[in-house]
């Protein structure tokens, strides 16, 4: 099992001095997502090679998909946490991971619902028109809220490529990043 291509989750707690940790990752290995439940319609499979597995929806040949195709993780919840996961976009659809977001969040176009916060990116490295991007959000309510609008970044790998992000919480304290 590589762990860089793992998901990982870590929540920390700390109590009279001692430390426990109560640790989640899933790396799709077995060919199952347990706890993974879809939230849109779609074929739901995990895919992948002997590296690197994945939980994916795809859209029925020949169609264009202007949804968004989610899954959520409902095997536990996290108030502090530290989760890394690769993931690619295309010329079309960036890649969004969601924290802190409630069960009914929802964000396609000027279309919202619910609450968290968004770190997506955006790697066109084919027709030059959206660049290598990231975009941060928050929405609460439906109501969106732009922390950083679609924003220029060299450290993005094209699409074909994927890009590591990293979301760290603690406390109030949010960090994005990508590698």
């Amino acid at each position: 099992m590589k762990l860089s291509n793992a998901i990982k989750l870590f929540a920390l707690l700390s109590w009279s001095g001692l430390i426990m940790a109560d640790i989640y990752e899933q790396d799709f290995e077995l060919s199952t997502a347990p706890g993974w439940e879809p939230q849109a319609k779609g074929s739901w499979k995990v895919l992948g090679n002997q590296d690197n597995h994945y939980y994916q929806a795809k859209a029925k040949r020949g169609s264009i998909a202007d949804e968004a195709y989610v899954s959520t993780y409902s095997g536990a919840e996290y108030q502090d946490l530290d989760y890394r996961v690769l993931v690619k976009s295309n010329n079309t659809y960036p890649s969004f991971a969601l924290i802190r977001a409630s069960a009914d969040f929802y964000r396609n176009r000027n279309i919202g619902t619910g609450t968290g916060y968004a770190f997506g990116i955006r790697a066109d490295c084919l027709v030059g028109e959206f660049g290598k991007e990231f975009r941060i959000f928050k929405q609460v309510n439906g109501s969106l809220i732009d922390i950083a609008t679609w924003t220029p970044s060299d450290k993005l790998q094209c699409a074909n490529k994927g890009n590591r992000m990293r979301i760290t919480a603690v406390g109030s304290t949010l960090n994005f990043l990508s590698k």
